[in-house]
């Protein structure tokens, strides 16, 4: 063999080496590098999913908690005057803590008319009850915890169950109390005197 042919063989042999270099190994690497860049953007796709879930999840407890506050705002301000539902509710807690409920007498609702200013309607309220010392303590107590939002403005104590201090039917162990109060409705426009009548 002569310098010439092994020559060519040598520049042969480099030539198809490269080739197949630049071919197939660095198309591997290209493919490499490409796969390595979906990965990184697959990643990046999926942490912004899960930033997306982590938010959707946050608004999802924070309108179930917005919702949980409304159900609450309609059970101490219902939609409704609901003054049957009332009554029964006052007259049960009563009973819960040995209180007579000997009367209650109610206003017309009317728009609210206060600060700070709010879309609802007004009832006030007497009420007269009668109970011994500690069962009314109880009763006052518990009314701060009731469903319904119960504002007491006035409360007037008297002994011996409504009797005179020389009468017979005088009880000194016996308070009458006479509370004034309002609790509240949502204002309806029907009610509030902006839209039409039944």
């Amino acid at each position: 063999m002569t310098r010439t042919t092994i020559a060519l063989i040598v520049v042969g042999v480099l030539v198809f080496t490269g080739l197949w270099w630049f071919l197939v190994v660095g198309g591997v690497d290209a493919r490499v590098e490409d796969a390595r860049l979906r990965g990184q953007d697959l990643e990046l796709r999926r942490a912004g999913v899960e930033l997306q879930l982590l938010r959707l999840q946050e608004a999802a407890e924070s309108s179930a908690a917005y919702s949980r506050a409304l159900d609450e705002i309609g059970l101490s301000v219902p939609e409704t005057p609901a003054m049957d539902r009332f009554i029964e509710d006052l007259h049960a807690l009563a009973d819960r803590n040995g209180v007579d409920v000997v009367a209650i007498g109610a206003s017309e609702p009317r728009p609210y008319i206060g600060e700070p200013p709010a879309d609802v309607l007004v009832i006030e309220l007497d009420i007269a009850l009668e109970a011994q010392f500690f069962e009314m303590l109880g009763f006052l107590f518990a009314l701060e915890d009731f469903q319904r939002l119960v504002v007491v403005d006035s409360i007037s104590v008297n002994p011996g169950g409504g009797a005179d201090v020389g009468s017979p039917t005088f009880e000194p162990d016996v308070l009458t109390v006479n509370m004034n109060a309002r609790i509240f409705a949502q204002s309806s426009p029907v009610l509030a005197g902006d839209g039409g009548g039944a």
